[in-house]
């Protein structure tokens, strides 16, 4: 490579506009800038490596993931668009801050300039969902107390499957004061004292029980004015 050619390349900058647009599907995303050669647009076919840090100045920090090469890309009126992939990487966009550093060379040329400052990578490609997540598509059996109510608006009855353990639930669903006894509805068995082996089922069902044995109710509002029959 010439003498003009080396001192042209040393010139080189990426103006700071570039765009970053998530894809899809997959890890990769496209990144958008502009080139300056020699301090004028560049125009023709260069050649890209890009690299990821935890940092934004040239030789600090810790690099993530592999070093992404993108050839014979091309430029023009300074423009450029790239593709890059970073693969499954669990810490290259782990929520954490991430800088782009770029080197370049003409297509033609032999050795690449690393520009500067590394570019910030914003909150697009975190969009992109990491395959070491796919856990998180479904909950734990194991997971107690993970999702609480205030979280959850409603949840429809037909996208609950599997068995809801007994202590899980309210214990006004099945029984009240006394013993021996199930109510199930609202309001069921509200009076309810110390009636014992009483069978209540249906909204307001033997609501106004008190002290009644063996009794059983099925439907909304049986029993309603029952109060110590047996």
């Amino acid at each position: 490579m010439s003498d003009i050619k080396c001192r042209t390349l040393l010139m080189l900058s990426i103006l700071f506009c570039a765009n970053v647009t998530a894809l899809a599907q997959g890890t990769a995303f496209t990144y958008q800038g502009k080139l300056n050669d020699g301090g004028s647009p560049a125009s023709g076919q260069y050649d890209f490596q890009f690299k990821l840090f935890d940092t934004a100045t040239v030789g600090t920090g810790t690099q993530q993931g592999s070093m992404v090469a993108v050839s014979n890309v091309t430029v023009a009126g300074g423009v450029f668009t790239a593709q890059i992939d970073f693969g499954a990487c669990a810490s290259c966009f782990d929520g954490s801050a991430r800088f782009l550093e770029i080197a370049v060379k003409p297509t033609s040329g032999s050795t690449f300039t690393t520009l500067g400052p590394r570019q910030p990578v914003n909150s697009t490609p975190y969009s992109i969902k990491s395959q070491n997540s796919a856990t998180a598509d479904g909950l734990s059996v194991a997971c107690i107390n993970c999702i609480t109510s205030s979280q959850i608006a409603s949840v429809s009855g037909s996208s609950i499957t599997g068995m809801i353990p007994v202590e899980s639930l309210p214990s006004v669903v099945f029984s009240i004061s006394g013993f021996d006894n199930i109510f199930v509805g609202d309001l069921a068995g509200f009076s309810n004292t110390t009636g014992q082996s009483n069978a209540f089922f249906g909204s307001n069902a033997g609501f106004s029980n008190t002290t009644g044995q063996a009794n059983a109710f099925f439907g909304n509002h049986a029993g309603f004015r029952n109060t110590t029959a047996r």
